[in-house]
């Protein structure tokens, strides 16, 4: 299957944007992975069910792919964190160990963090679709978006 395509404009350059890398360039991917992970009533009782929840989020401009968070995660014995094949960046999480993370720990460029999730957030509580509606119309206005509605 084809993946769409969002373009983004970069100072002079245009750029094409997956829609993985639009959600994860604003800073979501940890939240929505809770979606892809565990289905949506999962997530839905861990994104409203305790207000100190805390996660996994991935700083894909610190991430090298050097798979320590994914060697960390195996010997856990959890094993979520797959690693993507062409860049070695991590696309799945995350159990978050009982609450002792150890990709967390072992990432040698800092580039994971173990943060609150904030139920005051403008986006606590939306599915990906309403999330990616709702910035599709902040950035690009209420025009058509070739199927994005």
């Amino acid at each position: 299957m084809e993946m769409e395509q969002i373009e983004a404009q970069e100072g002079d350059e245009r750029t094409a944007l997956t829609r993985r890398d639009f959600i994860k360039s604003v800073g979501l991917g940890g939240g929505l992975v809770l979606f892809g992970q565990f289905g949506i009533n999962a997530a839905a009782w861990a994104l409203s069910g305790d207000p100190v929840l805390k996660m996994v989020l991935v700083d894909y401009a610190k991430c090298t792919g050097c798979r320590s968070c994914a060697t960390a995660c195996a010997a856990q014995r959890t094993g979520v964190i797959i690693p993507n094949p062409a860049t070695g960046k991590p696309e799945r999480m995350c159990t978050l160990c009982g609450g002792d993370p150890q990709c967390v720990k072992r990432c040698p460029f800092g580039a994971l963090s173990y943060v609150e999730v904030r139920p005051d957030r403008k986006f606590y509580g939306f599915g990906p679709e309403k999330i990616a509606a709702e910035l599709s119309r902040n950035w690009y206005g209420t025009a058509d978006l070739g199927g994005s509605r």
